[in-house]
């Protein structure tokens, strides 16, 4: 019998759950499963598809429940319409839910007097 080189992963969700806020006070979960991906390829979309225009709809895949269904009162439209200083906020809570990792802001370097 011929043996895999790879072993399966040691976790068993695709993804970690974030916690998200979208400007109406309720806390959800963010959370991409492999249901999320499928949902995802059969739209065109995929986990480096990050700007205005697909953030909403990546937002709105990654908050369906267990069961697949969509979140009560949100859509891809109510996320759309949030203004583009949410933009920073998303795209962190998006990327930590999908990797596990967010891109670190450089600090700009303190002056210091001599």
């Amino acid at each position: 019998m011929i043996e895999p080189k790879l072993k399966p992963p040691s976790f068993t969700a695709p993804t970690e759950g974030v916690r998200i806020q979208l400007g109406d006070g309720l806390d959800r979960e963010l959370r991409y499963d492999l249901r999320s991906l499928r949902t995802m390829k059969v739209r065109g979309l995929t986990r480096r598809t990050l700007d205005d225009d697909s953030l909403p709809e990546l937002i709105w895949i990654g908050l369906h429940d267990a069961a697949g269904d969509p979140p009560e009162g949100v859509t891809i439209e109510s996320i759309g319409r949030l203004s583009t200083a949410w933009f920073p906020y998303l795209s962190e809570c998006y990327m930590l839910a999908f990797a596990g990792a967010a891109p670190v802001q450089e600090k700009k370097a303190e002056k210091t007097e001599s």
